[in-house]
C-alpha cells in the first residue's frame, strides 16, 4: 500500500489512516515529531499515546492467538519500557472500543465546527480510547500557530497548550491497562512537571513505594512539598477542593509540618466554600461537603447530612458519589446496611467501565452479598477491573486462578497477575510473589526474586515478608547472609513498624542493633574462651 501523502489528506486524517496501515513505532515517532514541528517535547507526548494504543491492541490480538505471555521484570530492571521490549501480553484483555466510533474520518461530523478544546473534553468525558487523544494532541500541535478553528476566538490562549488537568486525564487513560502505575508512571511525571497538583502527590507515592522507578525518599518528599505548594496556592485562590485537601494535609503533616490550628482554619474555609457551591448544584461541592460532613472537619461530624449530599451529588451522575454510597450500603455507615442498595449504586458506576466498581462488584459476587453467589461473575468482574490496572482485583484474580475458583486452575496465570500487581507496589502481591518463588508454584524458584519481593512487602509492614526477609538473611538465602539484618527485620516484625513511616524509631532501633551486635560479639568471644571453643581456654 502507498503510504498517505500529507498533502491528500488533513493531518487528523491522516492519522488516522497511518494508524490503520499499523506502523511501526520508529515511523510513529517520526510522525509525531513531524506532527509536533520540532518540539521534540510535545513529539515524545504524542508518540507515548500512540505507542500506548498500539501495544494494548498488541496485547487484544496476542490473547485471541493464544501467544504466551511474558512477566514484568520490575524488581529486577524497576526502569520504564524504553521501546527496546514488548509490554507483558495480558491473555484476557478487555475489548478495545471502536476507535472509528470516536473519531469517524478524524473528528465527528457534528464536532468539525466545534473549538478543539470543546473536542478534546468531550472525547475525554466520553471515555475516548487513548488513540483518540493521540489524533487530538496531533491536531492541536501540528496546528499551534495555525489561524484558529471555526467557533474559537482569535484573542484566546493558544488550543495547542494542554493544560495540567489534560495531562493529568492523559496520564489517568494511560493507566488503564494492566501495568496501571508501571505504564502510566512517565504521563504522571509530565503532568506532574506541568503543575497538576494530583499527579505530583501520585509521582510522590511512586518515589517512596519504588513503582517503576527507583526507591527515592528524597524525591518522593521534594514532590510531597511541591504538591502542598500547589495544593495551597489553588486554595488561596478560593479553589474549594482544594481547600479541603489543604486541611487534611496539615492534619497529617504530609508535604508540610503538622499544624492543627491551621488544619482546623482551612476546614472550616473548606466547608463553607463548599456548602455554598452545593447548595447552588455543584455535584463535586456536594461529593466534599458530604467528606467533610462524614470526618467531621469544619463541623460536627453528620454523617446523616453526609449520605444527604452524597445523594444529590449522585443523583447528578457523579461516579465518586455513587461508589461511596455502595460503600454506604455495603457497610451500613449512615444508612441502614443494605447489600441490595450496594450493589445497585457499584452497578451503576460499573457501567461505566470505572475499575474499582468492577472490583467491587466482584466482591459482592465473591461473598454472595445482594447477589446470588457466583464466582464465575466475581471472577469475571475482578478480571475487568485487573486489565484495567486495579493492583486489588489483580492479586485476587491470582488468587483465583492458583486455586481455581470461578476460572480454571492456572497456577502461571496467578503469577502473571501477582507479578503485576506487586510491580505497582501491592504488598500483598510481593508476598504471595515471594512465596510463588521460594515453592515454584507457577514459577521456577528462584531464592533471589523471592527474597526482592519480600523486601517490597517487608518495607510496607508486611509482618509474615519482614519475618521470611529476616529467615533470608539468617541462612544466606537468596541474598548474602547478615545476622544483623536478620535480627533487624525479627524485631521491625515483631513491633508491628513500617520502614517507611517509623524512620525516627528505626533509626533509633538501628543505634541500639549496634550496640547489641558489639555486646553479642564480646559475649561470644568470652563464650568461647570460656568453653575453649576452637581458641586455648582461659
Amino acid at each position: 500500500m502507498e503510504p498517505t501523502s500529507a498533502d491528500d489528506l488533513p493531518l487528523y486524517e491522516l492519522l488516522a489512516a497511518e494508524m490503520a496501515q499499523g506502523q511501526t513505532h520508529a515511523a510513529l515517532m517520526l510522525k509525531a515529531k513531524l506532527l509536533a514541528d520540532g518540539d521534540e517535547q510535545r513529539a515524545e507526548l504524542l508518540y507515548s499515546r500512540m505507542r500506548l494504543e498500539m501495544l494494548r491492541q498488541e496485547h487484544a490480538l496476542g490473547a485471541e492467538a493464544g501467544r504466551p505471555a511474558s512477566l514484568p521484570e520490575c524488581f529486577n530492571n524497576p526502569s520504564v519500557d524504553d521501546g527496546s521490549q514488548q509490554m507483558p501480553l495480558v491473555t484476557s484483555a478487555v475489548p478495545l472500543p471502536d476507535t472509528k466510533a470516536c473519531w469517524p474520518n478524524g473528528l465527528r461530523l457534528s464536532e468539525r465546527n466545534l473549538p478543539r478544546t470543546v473536542r478534546f473534553r468531550r472525547w475525554l468525558a466520553g471515555g475516548a480510547t487513548v488513540a483518540a487523544l493521540a489524533a487530538a494532541a496531533a491536531i492541536w500541535f501540528s496546528r499551534s500557530r495555525e489561524q484558529p478553528s471555526p467557533g474559537e476566538c482569535a484573542t484566546s490562549a493558544p488550543a495547542a497548550e494542554l493544560t495540567p488537568d489534560d495531562l493529568f486525564t492523559a496520564a489517568e487513560l494511560a493507566r488503564k491497562v494492566p501495568q496501571g502505575l508501571v505504564a502510566a508512571f512517565v504521563p504522571y511525571l509530565k503532568a506532574a512537571e506541568a503543575g497538576s497538583p494530583p499527579a505530583m502527590t501520585i509521582v510522590a507515592d511512586c518515589y517512596r513505594r519504588g513503582i517503576a522507578t527507583g526507591r527515592d525518599k528524597a524525591k518522593a518528599e521534594e514532590w510531597e512539598r511541591k504538591a502542598f505548594a500547589a495544593f495551597l496556592h489553588c486554595a488561596e485562590n478560593e479553589d474549594a477542593a482544594a481547600q479541603r485537601v489543604i486541611a487534611l494535609r496539615y492534619r497529617e503533616g504530609k508535604g508540610t509540618q503538622i499544624d492543627t490550628a491551621l488544619a482546623d482554619k482551612w476546614a472550616k474555609q473548606a466547608f463553607d466554600s463548599n456548602l455554598k457551591l452545593a447548595e447552588q448544584g455543584d455535584r463535586q461541592a456536594q461529593l466534599d461537603l458530604g467528606r467533610l460532613y462524614s470526618d467531621g472537619e469544619g463541623t460536627a461530624k453528620d454523617m446523616a447530612k453526609a449520605i444527604e449530599w452524597w445523594h444529590k451529588s449522585a443523583a447528578q451522575g457523579l461516579d465518586h458519589a455513587q461508589g461511596i454510597l455502595g460503600l454506604s450500603y455495603e457497610e451500613g455507615n449512615g444508612v441502614q446496611k443494605d447489600a441490595v442498595k450496594a450493589v445497585e449504586w457499584y452497578r451503576k458506576v460499573a457501567e461505566k467501565g470505572h475499575p474499582v466498581a468492577h472490583w467491587n462488584m466482584g466482591v459482592m459476587y465473591a461473598a454472595g452479598n445482594g447477589v446470588p453467589l457466583d464466582l464465575v461473575l466475581a471472577g469475571d468482574w475482578y478480571a475487568k477491573s485487573a486489565n484495567q490496572g486495579y493492583d486489588e482485583a489483580q492479586v485476587v484474580l491470582g488468587e483465583l486462578y492458583a486455586a481455581g475458583r470461578g476460572v480454571p486452575q492456572d497456577l502461571a496465570k496467578a503469577v502473571e497477575w501477582k507479578s503485576y500487581a506487586a510491580c505497582q507496589g501491592n504488598a500483598e502481591a510481593q508476598f504471595q510473589l515471594g512465596e510463588a518463588y521460594v515453592n515454584g508454584n507457577g514459577a521456577a524458584k528462584d531464592p533471589a526474586k523471592a527474597a526482592s519481593n519480600y523486601a517490597g512487602a517487608a518495607s510496607q509492614g508486611h509482618a509474615s515478608a519482614q519475618r521470611r526477609l529476616s529467615a533470608m538473611y539468617e541462612q544466606g538465602d537468596g541474598l548474602a547472609r547478615d545476622p544483623v539484618l536478620a535480627y533487624k527485620w525479627r524485631i521491625i516484625a515483631a513491633s508491628g513498624k513500617e520502614d517507611d513511616k517509623d524512620a525516627e524509631w528505626l533509626a533509633k532501633m538501628d543505634t541500639q542493633l549496634q550496640k547489641d551486635v558489639v555486646i553479642g560479639v564480646f559475649r561470644n568471644v568470652a563464650d568461647a574462651y570460656e568453653n575453649g571453643d576452637e581458641v586455648p581456654r582461659d
